[in-house]
């Protein structure tokens, strides 16, 4: 996706990839694209104020809404699908919930109540209630990723297997060596680690916590339930 968008803003790009592109954490995915992020809008809200959440938000939301946007307007072939989200109560209580769709209604983002009836009606789960929202999407993320890769050498990008093992950001450019005894000197680097920070990487700003990713075993298939 970066290498994408900085194609198409007319820069000279170098892919580097220790795996086979989308190989990683990407084949793992769980192939769903949400914009509700980890912590309820209230909760974010109660840290660091209404304003500011709101903007994480509607970011999030922005950034799904501009990739469905992406694949549609570059006919990459790639197929992502626009879909409903469905928030769960996390118990029989329905005023958490409820104080979540106000203020989401307040914020201008996308969602509908549903009590408990209604949610055993439309989607026949017996939760004490819901919040639908529409702005979610899903696609194959391992299609997805090598049709933007594609496009991306297609504008002139080049790509190469190696693993970086030095990094030197002083001086006007920036200096990544390899396994394969080749450097690099660019203006800028774009490190897309996901899950595993490289050792060259030495942060005074901020440090990993924790770093995880779960995969279920292969599903048998089944009759998708939801309602488009």
């Amino acid at each position: 996706m970066v290498a994408e968008r900085l194609t198409r803003q007319g820069l000279d790009v170098v892919i580097v990839d220790r795996e086979h592109p989308g190989h990683g954490s990407t084949a793992a995915s769980t192939s769903m694209l949400l914009w509700e992020i980890d912590r309820p809008l209230v909760e974010l809200a109660a840290i660091y104020g209404f304003e500011r959440a709101v903007c994480a938000y509607r970011a999030s939301l922005a950034a799904v809404t501009g990739l469905l946007s992406l694949v549609r307007s570059t006919n990459v072939s790639s197929e992502i699908r626009a879909k409903r989200s469905l928030y769960l109560a996390t118990g029989s209580s329905t005023a958490e919930l409820r104080d979540e769709h106000r203020l989401r209604s307040r914020a201008g983002l996308p969602g509908d109540f549903l009590d408990h009836g209604q949610l055993l009606e439309i989607f026949g789960m017996a939760r004490a209630a819901a919040i639908v929202s529409s702005g979610a999407a899903d696609a194959d993320p391992l299609q997805l990723a090598h049709s933007l890769l594609r496009l991306a050498v297609a504008r002139g990008a080049r790509s190469f297997d190696a693993e970086a093992i030095a990094f030197d950001p002083a001086g006007a450019a920036v200096t990544v060596g390899f396994d394969n005894d080749r450097e690099i000197a660019a203006r800028a680097v774009v490190l897309a680690t996901g899950y595993a920070m490289p050792d060259i990487v030495h942060s005074r700003v901020q440090a990993v916590s924790s770093s995880w990713a779960i995969a279920t075993a292969p599903q048998p298939r089944f009759r998708n339930r939801w309602r488009r």
